[in-house]
């Protein structure tokens, strides 16, 4: 039994971050609803640093489209204060990262909103724009450059994830004293069941 403990335990840290994330089909089909207008904001709430036996990288969401091979990834790197994002198509890969001013390695962060407007992707910490990248091509362009576009979101399932169509509604989630707009109004939450570890999500919509 110890040497099966140590083989799991070896194994489980020797995985790529990326395969720890699960599919999200409700998360996937509401990112699908937004690219389809443009612009989409992804926020995250309430990141808790890791234990320390675990690695400085953690993967925050993946995005999929299969049928041109093309893949988003975001990483939060506590050690060195950053959010990476890669960007793969062919098997090839491009990272490009993002400053983490307000973080240190034992802080939550309480708001992380990433906004893909046009060919440009911000990152928002606790309400604030901390960096901006350009892209070759927006999500949105790259969704509808297959006949039959496809998208798929994978992610850490303890941090509650929400979608916006404009950066004033996300950073209204965040507390952050903007006046909120009317309009749609979208949250996926998570909720854990400690007895057998079931996971379950529920989305909440309302017009």
């Amino acid at each position: 039994m110890r040497i099966l403990r140590y083989f799991c335990c070896f194994l489980f840290l020797n995985l790529p971050v990326a395969d720890l994330l699960t599919l999200d089909p409700a998360a996937s089909s509401l990112l699908e609803h937004y690219i389809k207008n443009k612009d989409v904001i992804i926020s995250l709430k309430h990141i808790r640093p890791r234990r320390k036996l675990s690695i400085s990288t953690e993967a925050l969401f993946v995005i999929d489209l299969p049928k041109i091979k093309h893949k988003i990834s975001f990483f939060l790197n506590r050690v060195e204060h950053l959010v990476t994002m890669d960007i793969s198509s062919n098997s090839l890969t491009v990272s490009k990262s993002f400053l983490l001013p307000y973080n240190n390695e034992s802080s939550t962060i309480r708001s992380l909103a990433i906004a893909f407007h046009g060919k440009q992707i911000s990152l928002y910490i606790e309400c604030n724009e901390v960096s901006v990248h350009s892209v070759e091509k927006g999500l949105s362009q790259l969704y509808l450059q297959s006949d039959t576009p496809s998208i798929k979101l994978f992610r850490e399932r303890k941090y509650p994830l929400y979608f916006d169509g404009s950066i004033d509604d996300a950073l209204s989630r965040g507390n952050c004293h903007r006046v909120r707009k009317n309009g749609n109004k979208k949250l996926l939450k998570n909720k854990t069941h400690n007895k057998g570890k079931i996971k379950t999500h529920k989305t909440v919509i309302s017009f």
